[in-house]
């Protein structure tokens, strides 16, 4: 174990192998490992946050999106170098501009259950080359974030 007084420099990885948690009010920022690391082993966090949707099913094409707008990097992690590389199919674009639709009526709320209920059916509807996972968890954890 280490302590430090400004946690930085951790590389990015879509399987990390440290959890990065920011300072709170009552709490130091901190960076945990997931597992042993071996020594000499680099510290690798996600830069991508853990919400919306869960990180292990995100598709390669949505995280290269969301680093390169967001972090001006490719990620060339051992997993984004073991999945294929392919282009979002009509069927994935079209659910995530949903998610878009939906998330932004978050303040609504008539408006927004009725909207999670359609966008939660198409979800649930498709297939794994549509990324249905992905859409799947990103609705259901939008609607849990809601009831909170």
């Amino acid at each position: 174990p280490a302590l430090f007084k400004n946690i930085s420099f951790a590389q990015h990885s879509c399987s990390p192998n440290s959890i990065y948690s920011p300072a709170s009010d009552s709490n130091p920022a901190r960076l945990r490992a997931r597992r042993d690391l071996a020594t000499g082993e680099m510290v690798t966090i996600s830069y991508i946050p853990p919400s919306p949707g869960c990180l292990p099913l995100w598709p390669r094409w949505r995280r290269q999106e969301i680093l390169q707008r967001y972090f001006g990097l490719k990620c060339g992690c051992s997993r984004c170098a073991s999945e294929k590389e392919q282009k979002p199919s009509g069927g994935s674009l079209g659910l995530l501009r949903g998610h878009d639709f939906w998330d932004e009526r978050f303040t609504e709320a008539d408006s927004f259950l009725s909207i999670a209920e359609r966008h939660i059916g198409n979800c649930r509807k498709t297939q794994p080359e549509d990324d249905g996972a992905f859409h799947l968890y990103r609705a259901l954890d939008l609607l849990r974030e809601f009831h909170v």
